[in-house]
């Protein structure tokens, strides 16, 4: 159907609201050709889009049809028992979240299934511990994570705690496919159906949520160092303090971001990666470490609570932040040397990682302490799935270099909690030890060299950007790279086609241990770069990783393949010929 006749059915739909209709009045066609042209589909982490009226934007008639499709999928797989173990749901701090959260519940309570829900703005990790606590066979996070404001989203997660992946998001995706439109979809069933119970879970569950979260402490002793805190305004106001203070930190929050606020307080992008969201609180530390040389330490997460980032003071005592592939190389080192002391690391154990992520950790990991390394896709969801599939060889840690960590499993979603308390462990230790934390990264740099990560976005917006993004990546395919700033391409991986190309030999051999993803991975003599479309955002990513003699030099080397790169890809002239077009309008 044109994006015009679509938007002419919301206009006379009396589903839509009085306000959307005027925003769709007032609507260019470029912009209604986004809110329209499409329907918004499931990425890396379910439902995410831009708020406001359309097919292609989060609002209450997206949230229906995909919960009415939840139901079917809980009815259909589950039956009477699917009702009654029932659906986990919660909420971040953004505009709407909790509207769209009661109205997840309501409709699935009218289809008789019982849910577990919050009464303000929860965890995402805790919404994963809920969903396997409560034995539910589903959950649903309302929460477009570290995105802007303008951003909310809808994961689905099953009964393991992990969100949907393979079968289960196949059959989740038929039931709503086989929905009427938006406009039609009924959110209440025939008559006669056992309205479902709406448990709202409280403070006792929060506590024994908070104590497992302690025990994956492996720190004895009083604590020392003392922590700046900022949630950006997010769910983990309360709960992300609270564990830390639970393990005797001293934890000081950021003001005006201790709070929940849709707007993060004025942050445009609520991420860890991005230096914007550790403003207000390296200001902080300064101060505090002026009067206090215990406050060392400054912890971000973003607003639905499951990525962190840290800065610290190093030992030139001014502001540092480390990226989340060194943090999970530093991780792996700390948490798998105090285990091996306690005597609780497994001879057969693995970490698992995504293949964007940095070869530091895994090296560290496999070379040092004798782990196997499972290469996942980019999306925690394979990571939950990694652990539940592999139940006869022990877990030992998991990230991705997203600032995403897992120290235990009993949540199957990276978790900032647990992150929050290995870091701050960590950064404890070194306290104890007489080091600052780039010291003791200082030791392990000696130990395997330096390992030089870049990541660089590219930003394609609306859907015809994002076509002529799949259109640039498909050349890229039909007419493979063979140098790329000057490095020789001895190798690329295909991960969309699951193949691997051998550029020195010719061989062209079947990748078999990575599901099918749109992501290219080129291989040089001492490094990597790999280019995917973000499934979260309207951008392109791309990564390179370089190892090199020093610091300087990686950078260099890294700086020169991305920029040869993005000539290739041509998308930073067609963004900028898009927004020409944009502002003539």
């Amino acid at each position: 159907m044109d994006f015009k006749a679509r938007a002419q059915m919301w206009l006379d739909s009396p589903k839509v609201s009085d306000a959307d209709k005027e925003i769709i009045r007032n609507s260019s066609d470029d912009k209604l050709r986004d809110m329209f042209g499409g329907d918004i589909a499931f990425g890396t982490a379910g439902l995410r889009g831009e708020m406001g009226p359309g097919t292609n934007r989060m609002n209450p008639l997206v949230v229906q049809k995909a919960t009415v499709g939840m139901a079917n999928f809980v009815i259909h797989h589950y039956g009477e028992e699917g009702k009654k173990r029932g659906v986990a749901v919660s909420f971040d701090s953004r505009h709407h979240s909790q509207e769209f959260a009661k109205e997840v519940c309501e409709i699935l309570n009218a289809y008789g299934i019982n849910t577990f829900t919050f009464a303000c703005p929860h965890p995402t990790p805790e919404l994963s511990y809920t969903t396997r606590e409560m034995h539910c066979c589903a959950g649903v996070m309302v929460t477009a994570s570290h995105n802007p404001c303008v951003y909310n989203g809808y994961k689905v997660y099953d009964e393991t705690g992990c969100q949907m992946v393979y079968e289960n998001i196949d059959m989740l995706m038929k039931e709503i496919a086989s929905l009427p439109d938006f406009l039609d979809v009924e959110v209440k069933p025939e008559e006669g159906t056992v309205s479902g119970v709406n448990t709202v879970l409280g403070e006792n569950f929060d506590e024994k949520f908070i104590a497992r979260e302690a025990s994956t402490s492996s720190l004895p002793g009083e604590r020392h160092i003392k922590i700046v805190y900022t949630p950006q305004c997010g769910c983990n106001v309360f709960l992300g303090p609270w564990a830390l203070r639970k393990l005797g930190y001293t934890v000081t929050s950021v003001p005006g971001q201790d709070r929940w606020d849709g707007n993060f307080d004025g942050v445009h992008f609520p991420n860890p990666e991005f230096p914007e969201s550790f403003v207000k609180a390296e200001k902080l530390l300064k101060e505090l470490h002026a009067k206090d040389p215990s406050y060392v330490i400054a912890l971000c997460n973003d607003p639905d609570a499951d990525r962190v980032g840290f800065g610290f003071i190093g030992s030139d005592n001014e502001f540092h932040l480390y990226t989340g592939n060194r943090t999970g190389g530093l991780l792996i080192n700390y948490l798998m040397t105090m285990r091996k002391k306690l005597g609780t690391l497994h001879d057969n154990g693995y970490i698992v990682s995504s293949f964007v992520t940095s070869n530091f950790g895994a090296d560290v990991a496999s070379k040092k302490f004798n782990l196997k390394v499972k290469w996942v896709p980019t999306g925690f969801k394979f990571t939950g799935y990694m652990i539940e599939h592999t139940p006869d060889e022990p877990f030992e840690f998991g990230y991705e270099e997203s600032y995403g960590y897992i120290t235990q499993p009993f949540v199957r979603d990276k978790d900032c909690l647990q992150s929050n308390i290995a870091i701050a462990d960590m950064v404890e230790w070194c306290y104890r030890n007489g080091m600052t934390v780039d010291q003791y990264f200082a030791q392990l740099e000696k130990e395997f060299g330096h390992y030089e990560n870049v990541v660089d976005n590219i930003y394609v917006n609306g859907l015809v950007g994002r076509q002529k993004m799949t259109e640039q990546l498909h050349e890229l395919r039909v007419n493979p790279l063979k140098v790329i700033g000057g490095d020789k391409v001895i190798a690329c991986d295909d991960y969309l086609e699951r193949k691997h190309f051998d550029l020195v030999t010719g061989e062209v051999t079947p990748i078999t241990e990575i599901p099918s993803c749109d992501c290219l991975k080129y291989f040089f003599k001492d490094g990597w770069l790999a280019c995917r479309p973000s499934g979260t955002e309207p951008k392109c990513k791309i990564y390179v990783e370089t190892v090199s003699p020093s610091e300087k030099l990686g950078q260099e080397l890294a700086h020169k393949i991305i920029d040869d790169f993005r000539s290739h890809l041509k998308l930073d002239q067609f963004q900028k010929e898009l927004e020409l077009l944009s502002v003539q309008d």
